[in-house]
C-alpha cells in the first residue's frame, strides 16, 4: 500500500525523468541525502543525462561530500565543472559527461552505498574525493547522525520510514548545508591525540575505501582516488597536551567558546 500510494523518498541514486515519456532520460536524485540523514543536506546535481550512451561518450562520475558538490558555492563552480571543461578541450573528439554526485556532509559509510549504486549511470570512470567528515560526518566515529551498512539497507525500506516518521518532502527550514548542519552534526567537540576515535576513524576509512575498490573492480570500471587537500599550517590543537606556555593562555578562551558555540567569536 505504501509503494502504491508512493510514500517514501526515491532511494535509487538514478531517476527516470518524468518530462521524458520513452523513458531515455535520468537524472540524479537529489533527495537520496535524506536516505542517510534526517537533515536535509544538499546534492547531488539533478543535471539530466541520457541513458544510453554512444562509443564517443566519456562519462565520468564524481563521489564525494561537499567538496565535490561544491559547498558553500553552486555545484557549477564545483571541480567537477572545471574537470569537464579540462576534458572537452584535451579530447576534443570524445563527448564529454562529467556527473557530480557529491552530497554535503557524508563520511565514507555512505558512499560505499551511493558506490554500489552507481553503475547504474553507466560511467567509464569513477572519481572518488573523500576523507574530510570521517569524524563529523553523517556516518562518521564521532557524530550525532551514525550510519551502518544495514541502517542504510533498512532506511530504504518504505515501512521502515514510514514508521520512522521521514516523510518525502523536504524541510523548507533544512540548513542546507550551512552552520545548522556544523553545529548539529557533532557529538564531542574535542578529540584528544590518543582518543581510540582517530584509530577507529582510520580503520573505518580504509575498509570503505577497500569495498569502494572491489565494487569497481567487480564491474570492471576504473577508479581514481584523490587526495584530499589538507590545509593544518598554524592550527593548534584545541587540547594542549604538552606543555606550551604561549599556547596555553589560549587554551582556556578557546574551550569556552567552543562549549558556547561562538564559532564567530573563535
Amino acid at each position: 500500500m505504501l509503494r502504491w500510494q508512493g510514500y517514501g523518498i526515491p532511494p535509487a541514486l538514478v531517476m527516470d525523468s518524468e518530462r521524458d515519456q520513452t523513458n531515455q532520460t535520468a537524472y540524479l536524485n537529489p533527495s537520496v541525502d535524506r536516505l542517510y540523514c534526517a537533515i536535509d543536506l544538499a546534492g547531488p546535481e539533478p543535471m539530466g543525462f541520457p541513458r544510453r550512451k554512444s562509443d564517443q561518450t566519456l562519462r565520468v562520475l564524481v563521489l564525494g561530500a561537499s567538496s565535490v558538490q561544491g559547498y558553500p558555492h553552486p555545484s557549477e563552480l564545483a571541480f567537477p565543472r572545471h574537470l569537464s571543461l579540462i576534458l572537452k578541450k584535451q579530447l576534443p573528439d570524445r563527448e564529454v559527461e562529467v556527473r557530480n554526485a557529491g552530497i554535503i556532509g557524508l563520511a565514507s559509510t555512505p558512499i560505499v552505498d551511493l558506490t554500489s549504486q552507481a553503475f547504474s549511470v553507466k560511467p567509464d570512470i569513477l572519481v572518488l574525493y573523500s576523507g574530510h567528515n570521517e569524524f563529523y560526518g553523517v556516518g562518521g566515529v564521532a557524530t550525532n547522525a551514525p550510519l551502518s551498512p544495514l541502517g542504510i539497507a533498512l532506511g530504504k525500506s518504505r515501512l521502515i520510514r514510514c514508521l520512522s516518521g521521514i516523510s518525502t518532502g523536504r524541510d523548507a527550514n533544512s540548513s542546507k548545508g550551512g552552520p545548522d548542519l556544523i553545529e548539529t552534526l557533532p557529538a564531542s567537540y574535542q578529540i584528544p591525540a590518543g582518543s581510540p576515535l582517530i584509530s577507529r576513524a582510520d580503520s573505518v576509512f580504509r575498509t570503505n575505501i577497500r569495498r569502494i575498490i572491489n565494487l569497481c573492480r567487480q564491474h570492471k570500471i576504473p577508479l581514481v582516488i584523490c587526495t584530499p587537500v589538507s590545509n593544518l599550517r598554524d592550527q593548534s590543537p584545541l587540547v594542549l597536551e604538552a606543555d606550551m606556555p604561549i599556547l596555553r593562555k589560549f587554551e582556556k578562551p578557546i574551550q569556552e567558546l567552543t562549549s558556547q558555540k561562538q564559532w564567530k567569536e573563535l
